[in-house]
């Protein structure tokens, strides 16, 4: 209603409240009303509310939008200031708090305020990115300074490196052509040689808040457990390694097989994860095009009707394997020398698991009679095989791998020469706790070349986080 009898010359007697008020909306004013007027019928000042920074939008009688920058802790110290100004038709009033996304709520004034903008008047607004609170883009009000744009951003995150800021400035040249010129200033602390927060900003201005020179974000903690004097979980330092941590934790007990100690990363595991998830949703795909190629005999290799179905059966029954982020690490030498190439430099979460020493090797898989053995040094990993009473008609002896007792994978293959492969699988040295793998040939049981050569792949990168690194990238 008062809007539906407004004029030009003569503005609707009402204002607009938006952001943090108990009942924004819009209102009513009369004549003297005044900016705490506004605060109070709308429900009065807010638990939360940001007293330093409010802005005030009026249109001038020129038509263009003038912003005013309000505080009300200064309204309240000096009623009769410019900080509670008196309220005309048709003023928009913006109050914040620290929830609020300042920049997003400001949008259609900042947009507004771009369109206004002629040539040689550039449009009056200004950014702050980087560590502040709310960065963003802002309305440049008048007379505003570095440390105004600061509060209209909430202030400095913790993070934020508080002594200066780097100042972006676009000067138009006599050509027409701009120019940026960057600047430090001096945010807290006054040195001659350097701007100081007080700096007048101009038109598009472009205050960036770095962040602290190796800002640690909260503390970042690794476990130690096993077979430690006190083991438990320590804070850790941006740098801090494995041969610190392990000497916090009093060292290593009588007991323990610093050889076999696992090492787990939550960001390795993440990677294993995604790339075992990758390789089982491409199964689908490689059947498809194997089936689909004009290879020689190629329908006998791949029965239109059954032999498809039997894998598909198969490899729907795979469940998808959960990686456990394992790095393989030579923690005896971490430990001993604790320098830069033996050493490791610890993430937050980190797990780090000293075991008993073991002396048994244990072999699965295809063999006569999976068991685990008495370990002896002059047994490989034939030889456990071997004991186990051999390999069976479906195994891929020539396959065998070992997963030593540190995480490493080792193929009998891994030590074949080029012309020495027709000889026959190597016997690989074994460690104390490792684990011969004899694998199983799907080729056999379903008549698929190809299908065995991606199951069997599957099946080792399931334990190789090097394997699964190169897939996953």
């Amino acid at each position: 209603q008062f809007r539906a009898q407004a004029t030009v010359k003569e503005p609707a007697k009402v204002a607009e409240l938006k952001g943090f008020f108990l009942h924004p909306g819009i209102y009513p004013i009369h004549e003297k009303m005044r900016f705490l007027d506004l605060l109070r019928i709308s429900g009065g000042i807010q638990v939360g509310v940001d007293k330093r920074y409010s802005i005030l939008v009026r249109r001038s009688e020129a038509g263009k939008s003038e912003l005013m920058h309000l505080r009300i802790e200064s309204a309240l110290k000096n009623p009769e200031g410019d900080h509670n100004p008196m309220i005309m038709g048709n003023d928009r009033v913006y109050v914040f708090d620290a929830q609020i996304d300042r920049s997003q709520l400001l949008r259609s004034e900042i947009e507004q305020l771009k369109k206004e903008a002629r040539y040689g008047e550039p449009a009056p607004i200004v950014q702050v990115s980087g560590r502040a609170v709310k960065p963003g883009t802002y309305p440049l009000t008048p007379g505003m300074r570095a440390e105004d744009l600061l509060e209209a951003a909430g202030g400095l995150l913790e993070e934020a490196y508080g002594k200066t800021a780097s100042l972006s400035r676009r000067t138009q040249l006599l050509n027409e052509q701009n120019r940026q010129d960057h600047f430090e200033i001096n945010l807290f602390d006054d040195r001659p040689m350097l701007e100081n927060r007080q700096v007048l900003l101009a038109p598009s201005d472009h205050l960036v808040i770095r962040g602290k020179p190796e800002y640690i974000d909260g503390p970042k903690f690794a476990t130690v457990s096993g077979e430690v004097r006190f083991p438990g979980t320590y804070p850790i330092d941006r740098r801090e390694t494995l041969c610190s941590v392990i000497r916090r934790a009093g060292g290593f007990t009588r007991d323990a097989y610093v050889f076999g100690t696992v090492f787990t990363r939550e960001s390795i595991r993440i990677k294993e994860q995604a790339a075992l998830d990758k390789i089982l949703d491409q199964f689908d795909t490689l059947l498809a095009e194997v089936h689909t190629s004009s290879t020689f005999d190629n329908d006998k290799k791949l029965p239109v009707n059954k032999a498809a179905n039997e894998v598909n059966a198969v490899i729907r029954t795979l469940k998808t394997p959960k990686a456990e982020g394992r790095m393989v690490i030579d923690a005896k030498a971490a430990t001993e020398k604790c320098d830069e190439t033996s050493d490791v430099v610890l993430e937050s979460g980190d797990r780090v698991m000293v075991p008993k020493y073991t002396d048994e090797v244990t072999v699965v898989g295809q063999v006569y009679q999976p068991t685990s053995h008495k370990f002896r040094p002059d047994r490989a990993a034939l030889d456990y095989i071997n004991l186990s009473g051999g390999a069976k008609e479906l195994a891929v002896r020539e396959h065998a791998f070992v997963v030593q007792a540190n995480g490493e994978v080792m193929s009998v293959r891994s030590s074949m020469s080029s012309w020495t492969w027709l000889l026959g699988p190597s016997n690989v040295k074994v460690t104390p706790g490792a684990t011969v793998v004899v694998p199983l040939s799907v080729d056999r049981i379903n008549g698929r070349e190809f299908t065995q050569s991606w199951i069997d792949m599957l099946y080792k990168a399931a334990v190789s986080a090097a394997s699964l690194a190169f897939i996953f990238q």
